[in-house]
This record gives structure tokens, sequence and C-alpha cells, in this order.
């Protein structure tokens, strides 16, 4: 990277590495050119047909499918156990999806394609083209930080709502410890990247804003639940779980 000429960061060799990786590893999955072929090919189909679910479903499914081939670009991924493995994709893949779903919208200019604003209208209720769009916005511009704040969610012990299961409870502290080493380095790349480009008064402002995005979108996400049509999400984001547990 370019960050690298005349380097006085507290970033290692070791630190810079695993930076150019994990961006790499995203750029490699090539979700951008993906997500705006099929917004076009939707934006061809008959009014009638755009206006459905499907079309947005069909999106979502891209979003959350992409959290597996992003981990296994990573050699932290290899050295996990098959259940710690499986844990990061059943744990972390609602609010990865969510989250990654809202940047590559707005890298593709989503919003602009009425076929896509309509299949939200027909999936969530409320204002739902404005919250998207109010989400979209409060994205930092840095990619390279926003592929590194994919990565620690991908790896994170668990980044949505828990619900507690007695009989994994000590196969989950074990794979936990493990999946929270990996996590720890990653938060600390990504804090020490931060620190390097914008210093600590905007580093700390903008590690905070993300969280507070993310808290956000789980809130978000617990307010669509009870919905009817919010169902068939829900069913695409399980069947999606069963198929990555599968792959990997």
């Amino acid at each position: 990277m370019n960050l690298l000429q005349n380097d006085h960061s507290t970033l290692s060799r070791q630190d810079w590495d695993l930076l150019s990786n994990i961006l790499h590893a995203h750029d490699a999955i090539d979700i951008f050119s993906t997500t705006k072929q099929l917004l076009e090919s939707h934006s061809m189909l008959p009014l009638k047909v755009r206006s459905k679910p499907t079309v947005a479903l069909s999106l979502h499914q891209q979003f959350f499918a992409s959290l597996l081939p992003f981990l296994q670009r990573t050699k932290f991924f290899h050295e996990l156990s098959p259940d710690a493995c499986e844990e990061l994709i059943q744990n972390n893949i609602k609010i990865f999806g969510m989250f990654h779903g809202d940047f590559i919208i707005r890298g593709v200019n989503g919003m602009d394609y009425p076929a896509f604003r309509a299949s939200l209208r027909a999936l969530y209720a409320g204002d739902v083209e404005q919250i998207c769009q109010a989400f979209t916005l409060r994205l930092d511009f840095d990619s390279a930080l926003i592929k590194l704040l994919l990565m620690i969610l991908a790896f994170s012990t668990n980044c949505g709502i828990v619900s507690f299961d007695s009989p994994k409870v000590y196969s989950i502290i074990g794979n936990s410890l493990s999946i929270m080493k990996v996590q720890n380095i990653i938060t600390s790349v990504c804090w020490k990247y931060l620190l390097y480009k914008y210093g600590l008064a905007v580093a700390v402002k903008k590690f905070d804003c993300h969280i507070k995005y993310i808290v956000d979108l789980l809130q978000g996400s617990y307010e669509q639940e009870k919905l009817q049509s919010i169902q068939a999400v829900y069913k695409m984001i399980d069947a999606t779980k069963q198929t990555l547990a599968i792959t990997n």
C-alpha cells in the first residue's frame, strides 16, 4: 500500500501485510460488479415483476452469502476448528450481511434503481427508502476502514442478538476464546490504522460512530422482526446459513 511510504505509525510490517490481505480478500469477491449487474438486469424486468420482494431478496442473499468467501480468504479462518468456523457463520451472518449490504448499495448507487426501491417497499415497513438511504450516508467514505470493520464483524464471537442454548455453552466458550484472539488482532490493526490516518480525536469519533451504527442496525432489525413480510428475509438467511455450513 502507498500508506507504507514514510510510515511513522505503530503498524508493524506484519500489520501492514494483514491490512493489505484484508483489502484484497474483499476485492477478490468482486461483489460490486455482480450487484450492479443484478440491479441492471432487474431494471429490465416488467414493472409488475420489479416490485416483487424477490428482487430485494436476491440481492440480500448476495450480501449474506459473501461472508464465507470473505472469511475463507484469510489464514485465520483455516486455523480455527470446524465448530468455530460454523459458529462464525451462525452468529455473524445477519449483521455482517446488513452492514455489507449498506456498503455495497452505496458503492453501486443502488438507491438510484427504481426496481430496488420498489422491492424494498414490498419487504419492509415504514419509510424504508429514507431509512436505507440514511444508513448508507452514515457509512465512512474510507473504504479500507469499512473493509476492516467488516472483517471484525466476520470474526466476532457474536455480533447479533444472543440466544442462550445450554447444551452448547461449553463448546461455545472454547470456540469463543480462539475466535476472540483473531478478533483482537484485527481490531488492533484497525485501531492502529485509524490513529495513523486520522489522529487520536478523529480515530475515536470514527470508531465510536460505527459502533453506534451497528447497534442501530441491530435495533432496526429487532423492530422489523414481527412483520409477516420480513419472514421471507429470515428464511433466506437461515437457508444461506445452512448452505454456507455445508460448503465449509
